[in-house]
């Protein structure tokens, strides 16, 4: 369903692009209803689902291909204006970094899949959704008939496009300028396509993930629908992984199988090059004077038809173009949304401060009081006369964040109380999740231990990119089956792989630091060609997937084990006593020093009045405050010791429960000992 450049004529593509104009100024005012600041991720991982979901080719009978497009599940969640926004970047990034339908055509291109889907199928999903609860499986039925004909209602339009340009544009002898295709031709090979292998896809995709939501997280589902009826108990039916952390996994899984889209053969209808045309085929001699000079206008594409420029390594070059799609979607989706919400913000913070320029003496009436405020009463005097205005505004001068809602930068004080207060709250946060009744937490620690270690040397002798990311997909099963919240256990490890890596990797893709076959030319130097290599690229996922698995095992370690677990099982382990001793002295001193910093600061601010604008004075306490630590951390460290060994610690980690090894302990360890042979033996295979 992708227009390529050349195939619509110039005087098409502008009027399909001035047609967007009003529907995306249209789109960023009706996107603020539903996306609201909880919801923004979701927007740019719709975007991300949405690529993937174009990734994955079905074949047709007669060797084309057709996909689904996933705009109308985008709608039913999230609104059909954030389907435009969404379906839109999707194709915007297709067309500029994969050559996947025209830059030029880019308007035709969004007003069929990006406009016209999304709308016709939330259209049809309200009609047949109608007077249902968000939890009826007739919402499901109605999310899948509606990306059923959505996707062919974008179809048709596509085919009509190509069928008028040979009645539209033609030479004085009837020769097609552009595309070659009349009405009869395309409306049956674009309709055949859709109607029964493309419609059916996005029927089962629209259906399957808007019936598990009903199962598993019901307010995702209200964000779009908030009048929709619901119970108490389905509305709380919510799950502990937050919508974009589920948003993730399934990028994960349709990142995984991304490959399958190669083994489609052909390509789809109307999408060959000029090249491959079948001429004959449409009593032509010669390709369209007009597809010849615009077909080629883009030639900038950084992956070009999902692959290294050479066509080697096929399947690399599509996770490669995959990963790279969801980079920069992501970071074109989240900046989209958050224009959209500083608009929003700045608009309402133009409305309050217009409502405190009133007159002071000016009455407000008791229903609009109400409503701007509703937790107070408007009280009315013996006379009947209401209060006024102002009693209800706060002061101008008293807002801590200035009038238009930007919130003022923290001092040094802030900033330091903030940062041991979380690092506290992060421990905390970890011993709660440890004492949790997960998959992980009922393993005994000792097997634990050394089960993952295990699996973190099989880590380290893999040497194919698909082997680590199935462990690394097996670190995220583990993490969800011990009650870990996902966004946060994949935010621990991959917030920290980019500094750590990247000194390493970033340089290691070029070629002037990993020699070999230049897959994304960059520039020229004296004649030869500066760029990504492939060897580079794969050197640089091998070490990247690698240190994220390798950080995963040891995270899920940390995670699901009480510290004095963690003490007592590496001294069963024999682990040395002073080890042990050091690891133990050196956890408990660390939440002592917090606490002493904490002190130090808390009492500092207490006596400062006002903010800190004396950097010189800033610099002097701190200088000071590190002195007065050390000497106090010192003391303390006597002070603890004493304690400690004063109360019988010797080195030995003691907890109030015992070690056992159980039957889940012993069908744990037959698991890990079958996935390190599967790994290593697939490795293998794959390193042929």
């Amino acid at each position: 369903m992708h227009i390529p450049d050349g195939y619509l004529s110039p005087q098409t593509e502008a009027v399909f692009a001035a047609a967007m104009v009003p529907v995306y100024a249209a789109a960023a005012r009706g996107v603020r209803k539903v996306v609201k600041s909880r919801s923004v991720p979701l927007m740019a991982i719709g975007a991300a689902f949405s690529f993937l979901v174009m990734m994955l080719n079905v074949p047709i009978p007669g060797g084309t291909t057709a996909h689904a497009v996933g705009a109308v599940l985008i709608a039913v969640i999230l609104g059909p204006w954030a389907a435009v926004i969404a379906v839109s970047i999707a194709l915007l990034v297709q067309a500029l970094f994969f050559g996947d339908g025209g830059v030029l055509a880019f308007g035709a291109n969004a007003f069929n899949m990006a406009f016209v889907m999304p709308f016709v199928g939330y259209a049809v999903y309200r009609f047949v959704a109608r007077g249902s609860s968000l939890t009826s499986p007739k919402r499901a039925l109605a999310a899948g008939i509606g990306g059923y004909v959505g996707i062919n209602a974008a179809a048709l339009c596509a085919a009509i496009e190509f069928g008028l340009q040979p009645v539209l544009f033609h030479t004085a002898d009837g020769t097609p300028l552009y595309a070659p295709f009349h009405l009869s031709q395309t409306v049956p090979a674009m309709m055949l396509a859709h109607l029964t292998v493309a419609g059916l896809a996005e029927f089962a995709i629209s259906l399957g993930v808007v019936a598990y939501l009903q199962r598993a997280n019901v307010p995702v589902l209200r964000l779009n629908a908030p009048n929709a009826a619901v119970t108490d108990a389905e509305l709380a039916r919510r799950s502990r992984i937050p919508a974009w952390g589920w948003a993730l996994i399934g990028l994960g899984a349709l990142l995984v199988i991304t490959p399958l889209g190669l083994l489609a053969p052909g390509g789809a209808f109307g999408e060959a090059t000029p090249q491959n045309l079948d001429l004959a085929k449409y009593g032509l001699r010669t390709v369209p004077l007009g597809l010849e000079k615009w077909s080629s206008f883009w030639s900038h594409a950084v992956l070009g038809g999902y692959g290294f420029h050479s066509g080697d390594h096929r399947v690399v070059g599509y996770m490669v173009s995959a990963v790279t799609g969801i980079v920069v979607i992501a970071i074109i989706g989240l900046l989209v949304a958050l224009a959209v919400k500083a608009a929003s913000g700045i608009v309402r913070a133009r409305r309050r401060l217009a409502d405190r320029r009133q007159p002071a003496t000016a009455t407000r009436p008791v229903a609009r009081a109400a409503s701007r405020a509703p937790a107070r009463r408007v009280r009315t005097g013996s006379g009947g006369r209401h209060e006024p205005a102002w009693l209800f505004q706060s002061e101008l001068a008293l807002c801590p964040c200035g009038c238009i809602g930007i919130r003022k930068k923290g001092s040094f004080l802030e900033k330091t109380l903030t940062g041991t207060s979380n690092v506290m709250r992060q421990a905390m946060f970890s011993e709660d999740v440890a004492t949790q009744q997960g998959f992980l937490q009922r393993i005994d620690a000792r097997v634990k231990i050394v089960t993952l270690l295990a699996l973190l040397i099989v880590t380290a002798l893999l040497r194919s990119v698909p082997a680590l990311l199935a462990m690394y997909g097996l670190t995220l099963v583990l993490a969800g089956t011990s009650a870990l919240p996902l966004g946060f256990f994949v935010k621990r490890v991959w917030l920290f792989i980019p500094i750590f890596t990247g000194i390493v990797v970033i340089p290691a893709m070029f070629s002037f630091v990993t020699p070999g076959h230049v897959v994304v030319p960059l520039w020229d130097w004296h004649g030869h060609t500066v760029g990504l290599t492939a060897q580079g690229l794969r050197g640089a996922a091998l070490i990247v997937t690698r240190v994220a698995t390798s950080i995963s095992l040891v995270v899920l370690l940390t995670l699901t084990t009480p510290w004095a677990k963690l003490l007592a099982a590496l001294r069963a382990l024999a682990v040395p006593k002073v080890f042990v001793l050091v690891i133990g002295m050196a956890y408990r001193y660390v939440f002592l020093l917090l606490n002493a910093v904490t002190d130090l600061f808390v009492a500092r601010k207490a006596r400062t009045v006002g903010n800190e604008r004396d950097h010189r004075t800033g610099a002097r306490f701190v200088s000071s405050a590190a002195g007065a630590l050390f000497g106090k951390s010192h003391a303390l460290s006597e002070e603890v010791h004493q304690a400690m060994t004063s109360r019988g610690y010797r080195g030995d980690a003691r907890t109030l429960s015992g070690f056992h090894v159980g039957l889940l302990d012993l069908a744990f360890i037959a698991g890990a000992l079958v996935v390190a042979v599967v790994a290593l033996g697939g490795d293998r295979l794959l390193g042929r």
